[in-house]
């Protein structure tokens, strides 16, 4: 017997091609153990006449002398749509994905499923086909439900399929009882049902389960429909005047249409209110056709996601921003309004202007600024050990300082960085009230003005004249001598 390893095939398993007699071909034992390691598949013959063989290894193959009978019971299945379902008390949740007739559905009962399992189930199992079969065979024990089979028929078929039960039973020796069951067509599509299923599926609609609420539904000219739970919990009526919800016999939701009267108790959630208006505590709280809020009383609170802030809203206290003192847990007013519109600002920073020319009150300080936002004109230097003092700057520049002096030693002027202290200007009138004390020399244009030592008018003057001359000198050099702290 000679054989040709054939690889001009692009499916990537090996042919190999029978190069003997023809005839002497189809008495060959190719199942030759262990059978089940692979499959053999004659194909046409090749273009030099002879024929050759296909093998695909790892699916167990099933020979004719592996088993005592086989049955195919159906046409192949081919799975297009599965179906969960699981009865809780009674009520049954349902689960599915996929579309499809009755026999190509894969039913299962789960009380853990879920939509995304159904869903990944659906991925790998769809277009899932077998052939529904059953046979009695030696037994390979080593094979269990859930592998593939291919299992040589009667007629030289190759029957691909799956185990889906197995019965193993050892009476001297190994036999299994295997199959792949599945309904037929015809009884997928026209499920006839005997009596004794549908008693039970009755006494199963119609059963009473404890701890499940259950209702029933009367209709009276006096009062149309009502829906009550057995147990008396609740209570539904409605006719054309009134619907209304009862829990422990206390109205929740009552509309009257005749008096365009509606009623109800509880939390309203919903995603948008539209026209109309709300009235809520006798008019405490007011929302009009227009959108306008009135609140007569009451607090509204506004607390930052953090907790460490808060706006709160009275018409007893006014209006206020507080901050939480994380020491004492207390609320402390920054920005307060009374309830006759006076308050306090606390903390914070007051800007005429986000940046550029503005004032600035902020850390106890006030700063002016000019247009490229370099301090000018006034400031005040309120730190630790100069509180009171002011400054005046020019395009950042301090060129003069107002010192506020401690032990009521009084207040200090001076020049700063080079600058000039200029008092006074040409044709007013200056006037200094009060003691005037000159520390140091003084300097007038520049030049030091000195005292002069005391004289006395001669005698070619007369008495008065030297009276008078002798009152002017005496002034002057006081003068002189005040100037030049003498």
């Amino acid at each position: 017997m000679e054989w040709l390893i054939d690889s001009n095939v692009n499916d990537g398993y090996p042919y190999l091609a029978y190069l003997g007699e023809p005839q002497k071909f189809d008495r060959l034992n190719l199942f030759k153990e262990p059978a089940h390691y692979y499959l053999w598949v004659i194909k046409d013959r090749r273009n030099d006449g002879y024929p050759f063989l296909h093998f695909q290894f790892s699916v167990p193959v099933i020979s004719l002398k592996d088993y005592i009978s086989l049955k195919q019971a159906n046409q192949k299945k081919v799975i297009t749509k599965i179906v969960s379902t699981y009865s809780f008390d009674g009520d049954e949740v349902r689960y599915e994905r996929g579309e499809g007739d009755e026999y190509s559905t894969l039913k299962i009962e789960n009380p853990f499923m879920t939509q995304d399992i159904i869903n990944d189930l659906y991925q790998e199992l769809y277009a899932f086909e077998y052939v529904p079969y059953s046979m009695n065979w030696r037994c390979w024990p080593y094979i269990e439900p859930g592998d593939q089979v291919i299992i040589e028929t009667k007629k030289g078929e190759l029957l691909r399929t799956y185990i889906l039960q197995n019965k193993i039973v050892f009476k001297g020796g190994l036999r299994a009882e295997t199959n792949a069951p599945a309904k037929s067509p015809q009884e997928s599509e026209f499920a006839h049902k005997g009596t004794l299923t549908q008693k039970i599926e009755y006494i199963d609609k119609t059963k009473l389960t404890e701890g499940k609420s259950y209702y029933g539904v009367r209709t009276s000219r006096d009062f149309g429909l009502k829906i009550k739970r057995e147990d008396g919990l609740s209570e539904v009526t409605l006719n054309s005047d009134v619907l209304e919800f009862c829990a422990n016999g206390e109205k929740k939701l009552y509309f009257d249409v005749q008096e365009a009267l509606y009623k109800f108790t509880g939390k309203i959630i919903a995603s948008m209110f539209e026209g109309g208006t709300i009235n809520i505590g006798n008019g405490t709280f007011e929302v009009d056709e227009n959108g306008k809020v009135t609140m007569k009383s009451g607090d509204i609170v506004i607390t930052r996601q953090d907790g460490k802030a808060r706006v709160v809203i009275s018409e007893a206290s006014g209006m206020s921003f507080q901050k939480l003192n994380e020491t004492t847990q207390e609320w402390e007013d920054t920005i307060a309004l009374d309830a006759n519109g006076e308050g306090v600002l606390v903390g914070g920073t007051i800007k005429t202007a986000k940046d550029g020319k503005r004032i600035e009150i902020s850390s106890n300080q006030i700063r002016s600024y000019n247009d490229s936002g370099k301090l000018q004109g006034l400031s005040t230097n309120n730190s630790t050990d100069r509180f009171g003092d002011w400054e005046f700057y020019d395009d950042g520049t301090r060129v003069f300082v107002v010192y506020n002096k401690s032990s009521n030693e009084g207040v200090t002027l001076m020049a700063d960085n080079g600058a000039s202290l200029n008092i006074g200007a040409a044709g007013n009138v200056l006037i200094l009230e009060g003691y005037i004390k000159l520390n140091g020399t003084i300097k007038i244009n520049g030049n030091t003005i000195s005292s002069f030592e005391s004289k006395t008018a001669g005698d070619t003057f007369g008495q008065t004249e030297k009276e008078m001359l002798q009152e002017t000198h005496d002034k002057l050099k006081k003068l002189l001598d005040a100037i030049n702290n003498n």
